[in-house]
């Protein structure tokens, strides 16, 4: 079982020996690209979030506790097609789960976002905690655009 807990958005984490960095949140990152989680971990920890990786479900369920926000790729094995279904039907099922959820997947090119919300609702139920859908082939800055308006969101949202 996946169990997702929302922490506060400015955590305390140390780095570089002893020296102690604030970052924004915390990011699951779940790809099976190691090229891509890589470029997102690079990319997000330079924006000054914590990133915990994973390659498939099972690694999620044990990384993806305490954290803000999730990036999931839909089509993550191709003997799995729509294993990132599997992860939002686990944590779903917790009813207090409010982690936001951002759909960064090849996926999306293929299916316009309504059709591939509609599939994700046939595999998972309906969905309440997709943040947006960001199809892989226009890009990373559209990621992170999405990214930092989730944790704007969330910061308006506890004030």
């Amino acid at each position: 079982m996946l169990f997702l807990i929302t922490m506060p958005a400015v955590l305390i984490t140390p780095k570089q020996g002893s020296v102690i960095m604030k970052t924004r949140g915390k990011i699951l990152v779940v790809d099976d690209e190691t090229a891509i989680r890589d470029l997102l971990s690079d990319i997000l920890e330079e924006e000054g979030f914590e990133v915990i990786t994973a390659a498939h479900a099972s690694l999620a369920a044990i990384r993806g506790q305490y954290v803000d926000c999730i990036i999931l790729d839909l089509h993550l094995s191709p003997e799995h097609s729509m294993e990132g279904g599997n992860i939002l039907v686990h944590f779903w099922e917790d009813t207090n789960c409010k982690v936001p959820v951002i759909i960064f997947s090849s996926f999306l090119g293929i299916l316009s976002v309504e059709e591939t919300l509609k599939k994700i609702e046939t595999v998972c139920g309906k969905g309440r905690n997709i943040f947006r859908c960001v199809p892989k082939s226009i890009g990373v800055k559209p990621l992170i655009a999405a990214v930092n308006d989730c944790f704007e969101r969330e910061h308006a949202a506890l004030r």
